[in-house]
């Protein structure tokens, strides 16, 4: 009876080491990856904030081009009236004739700006929504994963 008891207690106290050294080693492998999973975190946080800076910065140079275009259309067609004020016509038929042909023309000019313009205003948005559609679907991804 005492050797069984003897050998009773031996077994228990290996027992409660394995199972100590065991605890151990699972604490040390949820501490590191919870340190991973947390460091993860912050690279993707640190990631969608790039991304955010990025679309941001593109949309203010976007939206100034496009404010420096306007200002060039309209500096190009007050030129161009103040032109057609200065030109000095004679006679009645003269001065409707002649503004009858720079009518057109100004209307012709500003149909192609218009046209430009939308062109211009339609690929911007085109690619605005394809820069979005591939953010997106990276933070899918990156969500997915996490």
């Amino acid at each position: 009876r005492e050797e069984h008891e003897a050998a009773m207690a031996k077994r228990t106290e290996e027992h409660d080491a394995v199972m100590k050294k065991t605890a151990e080693e699972h604490g040390a492998a949820l501490s590191k990856m919870t340190q991973e999973h947390k460091d993860e975190v912050n690279d993707m946080e640190a990631n969608a904030t790039k991304v955010k800076e990025e679309h941001e910065a593109a949309m203010t140079k976007a939206a100034e081009e496009h404010e420096d275009a306007l200002t060039k259309m309209m500096e190009e067609h007050k030129a161009k009236v103040t032109d057609l004020e200065a030109a000095a016509i004679t006679t009645r038929e003269e001065h409707e004739a002649a503004l009858a042909k720079r009518t057109e023309e100004h209307y012709a000019v500003m149909k192609k700006a218009t046209e430009e313009h939308e062109d211009a205003v339609s690929k911007m948005t085109q690619g605005h929504k394809a820069e979005v559609a591939g953010m997106e679907a990276t933070a899918t991804k990156i969500k997915e994963e996490h």
